[in-house]
């Protein structure tokens, strides 16, 4: 763990029952793991600084994520700003019944969205 990083968070959503614990584990540089106090988990992927995928699973170390989703990243040639310019969501990866939804996006010249595709 570096400095600036996050073990666990704690949430209170009740006085009458004790604060749920939320455990982070950093993976090899590229990737952290929070294990949700309902028994799930997330697992985020990083690529280049930026996130590159989510994956939402049932319980810790899952086979099959119950959703996922990949992120790609595009540079405004202007600003020079980075922008998600592409979401593609799977829900139920590697099963016979997955769906898969893809939303794109371009920006004009003021960051402003100028298109949007699902």
């Amino acid at each position: 763990m570096t400095i600036g990083e996050v073990q666990n968070r704690y949430l209170l959503s009740s006085t009458q029952k004790p604060e749920d614990v939320y455990t982070f584990i950093p993976g090899n540089g590229t990737s952290t793991t929070l294990d949700d106090a309902s028994g799930a988990e997330r697992y985020w992927v990083f690529s280049g600084g930026r996130l590159s995928e989510i994956q939402y699973r049932a319980y810790p170390g899952a086979p099959q994520a119950l959703r996922h989703e990949y992120y790609t990243w595009v540079q405004d040639p202007v600003s020079l700003n980075f922008y998600i310019g592409t979401l593609k969501t799977v829900l139920n990866e590697g099963q016979p019944y997955a769906q898969t939804t893809q939303t794109v996006q371009t920006q004009d010249s003021y960051g402003s969205r100028f298109m949007h595709q699902i």
